[in-house]
């Protein structure tokens, strides 16, 4: 006879496995990322390590919660092997699908140091473009995940052969079921506290390192797919929200027009131009960081790496923002700040998942405005990420995408993963933009330095392969290479003299970061070249959000816009500019000498220097800008509509 096993042992064996797994992750976190939990001391580490099984246990009932009162059903057809093994199955397959976003997650981390968030939704728009980097780039390490799954599958099926037993007595079975009951909300709830856990919860010791090490990738990507709905806050009254906000954003030729949208106001372009209107043209390069260019290494007495030398020489004949951030992590975090001058905030969807049914304040319709024409470029897919529908929506006229840019380079592959090699895009730029005989706005979003990092062949090989490190720094070398081809090609054409180029990253790489340290999380450059544009390094905050209010006054374009930030060029109190960024469900705030993180429940991680400034100043600043914005984006009072502008001009 067959030896049976009470069901209660598997259900234990079942969630024993589940949180065994999670602690081998957090363990292969922490190791593996070892100098981003640097700052935590022992005591700290083992806190994390037991916090953590709160969100372990929570995410696990949520799947297996109902699975387990289906195995102690009171009837006897419930203890057969076919009704157990299909639970027992079902169990194995959740495993699998967790290990699988653990993995993904691990990676991730790497390149945000942080877990899995929001953006997970905004990758499915993209599924063709991630299969095809798991079936190319990582075929082998897909296969090798496979057949462990297919070796667990055998042990398991060994391990959970055996035939279950029922407690014999009915009510002892409906007491059974009873308490799983209870411990299953309990459980799932993350404890008997009023709200039911939420990824805000890892971070009760006020540590931003120790909340990530506390967290699973399951749990951070279940709760952030879900989650997509606005994280609502009243820090204050709105009268002092928005008065706070104005203070920092408002430059004194701005003039506010209408209280019913807080951040509308009209402009009077205070920079000096010359001449007719200058073409506008940015650039904004892929994971390209302020670290890896050899100005900012000096600066910091580091070693050159001599892979920018293009950037690099055009420093001298522009103004470099030395002290420049991207909005948030990711590429539409960028995008959104660039072209629309707004943050996303945590809770809020993406600029390619949502946020552009408000409306919003686009860069590229004050240029038709003022008669331009209008031009996205970008190196992938026409659909990657809905940047075609994005652009349609933010004003361009031409939209060009992978499949529309012909291959520039004769022996390489015409794509590559990410899309067409930079060198492509933006010769096929600069074929647009010398046809155009009004002046233009262009936007080239490059791909070339996005991670697997390839170059078309080996005379941009610099560096060794040996490391992903080297890696970037080859496709960074190649990435600069075509911006001097284009930059050749424009001047022996004639447009370059009349165009302004804003050269920037959409966020940083994730390499030779300090961990936990916030500034180094979005530094970026900014270097601006063109007419009238006084060459020099400038220290001033700015970040990208700046970049809308910038070109308005650089360009003299009279509008009325609403932007989450204020001309590069108004000298008024430099040193009480401030930066506003985004990751996940964290906000970060960066002065002149401070910052601190917050994630709208507690403060995170602070650095304060300054005699005048509080972490309570920095906190309200913060509470302001969320309040401000996401009331704008619920209510849609972010920018008018085009009837009642026409009424206020």
């Amino acid at each position: 006879m067959t030896q049976s096993t009470s069901v209660y042992t598997r259900i234990i064996l079942i969630s024993g496995i589940f949180l065994g797994v999670f602690l081998l992750g957090r363990l292969t976190l922490l190791v593996i990322y070892n100098p981003s939990f640097s700052e935590l001391g022992i005591w700290e580490i083992l806190f994390s390590f037991v916090h953590g099984i709160r969100f372990d246990a929570s995410i696990s009932i949520t799947f297996l919660g109902i699975p387990f009162m289906l195995m102690m059903i009171p009837h006897v057809w419930a203890s057969s092997r076919y009704w157990q093994g299909l639970i027992s199955w079902y169990a194995y397959v959740v495993l699998v699908g967790f290990i699988f976003l653990g993995i993904g997650d691990l990676i991730y981390f790497g390149f945000v140091q942080r877990h899995a968030g929001p953006e997970v939704t905004l990758m499915t728009g993209d599924m063709e473009l991630m299969f095809d980097m798991l079936l190319n780039e990582h075929r082998y390490k897909l296969i090798g995940f496979f057949l462990a799954i297919l070796g667990g599958a055998i042990f398991w099926a060994r391990l959970f052969k055996s035939k279950i037993s029922l407690p014999e007595k009915i009510w002892t079975r409906y007491v059974s079921i009873s308490v799983m009951f209870l411990l299953i909300i309990i459980i799932g709830r993350g404890g008997l506290q009023y709200k039911p856990a939420r990824i805000a919860d890892a971070f009760l010791s006020g540590s931003t390192a120790s909340g990530y090490l506390t967290l699973n990738g399951p749990f951070a990507i279940f709760h952030s797919a879900r989650g997509t709905r606005p994280v609502t806050k009243h820090f204050m009254p709105m009268t002092e929200a928005i008065s706070l906000v104005r203070e920092k954003i408002t430059s004194p030729n701005e003039k506010y027009v209408d209280d019913h949208y807080p951040l509308l106001r009209s402009s009077a372009p205070s920079f000096k131009q010359s001449g007719n209107k200058p073409n506008i043209v940015i650039f904004m390069l892929e994971s390209v960081d302020a670290i890896h260019l050899d100005t900012f290494r000096k600066q910091k007495g580091l070693s050159p790496y001599s892979v920018t030398p293009n950037i690099d020489a055009m420093i001298q004949q522009g103004r470099l923002f030395t002290r420049f951030y991207a909005a948030g992590m990711r590429s539409m975090d960028g995008i959104a700040g660039v072209l629309a001058s707004v943050p996303t905030l945590p809770g809020m969807p993406y600029i390619g998942t949502g946020m552009a049914q408000n409306r919003l304040s686009y860069l590229a319709e004050f240029a038709k405005q003022q008669s331009y024409q209008t031009l996205f470029i970008q190196s992938s897919n026409r659909g990657s990420f809905r940047l075609d529908s994005v652009a349609k929506k933010a004003g361009f006229n031409i939209y060009l995408g992978a499949e529309d840019i012909p291959p520039a380079h004769k022996d390489a592959p015409a794509k590559k993963q990410w899309g067409v090699w930079d060198y492509s895009t933006f010769m096929e730029a600069h074929r647009q933009f010398a046809k155009q005989e009004n002046p233009f706005l262009g936007f080239i979003f490059s791909s070339s330095t996005h991670n697997p990092w390839r170059v078309p062949d080996s005379r941009w090989q610099k560096f060794s392969e040996d490391t992903e490190h080297n890696k970037y720094l080859n496709s960074l070398y190649y990435a600069d290479w075509a911006l001097g081809e284009f930059m050749a090609a424009a001047k022996k054409h004639g447009y370059y003299e009349n165009t302004i180029f804003l050269i920037t990253g959409d966020h940083t790489s994730g390499f030779e970061q300090k961990p936990n340290h916030i500034p180094d999380r979005y530094h970026i450059p900014l270097l601006i070249v063109g007419p009238s544009i006084k060459p020099g390094i400038d220290s001033r905050l700015g970040s990208q959000l700046d970049i809308t209010p910038t070109i308005l006054d650089m360009a003299h374009w009279k509008t009325t816009h609403s932007s989450v930030g204020r001309s590069l060029f108004d000298n008024t109190d430099l040193n009480s500019r401030s930066v506003f960024s985004t990751n996940g469900n964290i906000i970060d705030i960066m002065t002149k000498n401070n910052w601190l993180s917050h994630n709208l429940h507690r403060r995170l991680d602070l650095q304060i220097q300054d005699k005048l400034t509080s972490a309570e100043m920095l906190e309200k600043q913060i509470q302001a800008i969320h309040q401000v914005v996401m009331m704008g984006m619920l209510e849609n009072r972010i920018y008018q509509d085009k009837t009642r502008l026409s009424q206020l001009r």
